[in-house]
Parts: C-alpha cells; structure tokens; sequence
C-alpha cells in the first residue's frame, strides 16, 4: 500500500509517498484498493469496490519450475530463506 500525494493527468503521472522502493525504481503493477487489504476493515467501515473486485482469489496450489524449486530447497537447507 501506498500513500497517492498526487495525480497529473495531463503528463499521465501518480505521485506516490511511503512506498519501500530504490529511488527512480519504476513502478509497474497499480492495483485498485481491495477491502481485506485496508487494515481495519472488519471495524464495520463501509468502503465501496468494483463489483469485478473479489475475494476469492486465493491459490490452492503453487507449481514452480524444477530450477526454481531446487534453488528454493537449497536456501532452506542453508537456512537462507
């Protein structure tokens, strides 16, 4: 999550604050806000979405390819990750 400081439409950019980047690091992937992200948002707070938003986007399973699956079992063996 990050905080938007401030929108230019005419030059198509969005200021943003509080965000863990290296500064000049392109940003790439500008989600809309999803309630289960706002911390709090159990308290009875309303907050409206798009109705192509959802929840039930959970993964079941994960298949990574064999190089990536041994590399993450070496970093666990190694105590790395």
């Amino acid at each position: 999550l990050v905080q938007i400081t401030g929108v230019d439409a005419k030059k198509k950019r969005l200021y943003i604050a509080a965000l863990d980047l290296v500064n000049g690091t392109p940003v790439y992937d500008i989600k809309p806000v999803v309630p289960w992200d706002i911390p709090g948002h159990f308290d009875g707070e309303k907050l409206e979405v798009p109705s192509w938003v959802s929840q039930d986007d959970a993964l079941s399973m994960v298949n990574f390819a064999k190089e990536a699956e041994s590399n993450l079992e070496t970093l666990i063996k190694y105590k790395k990750l």
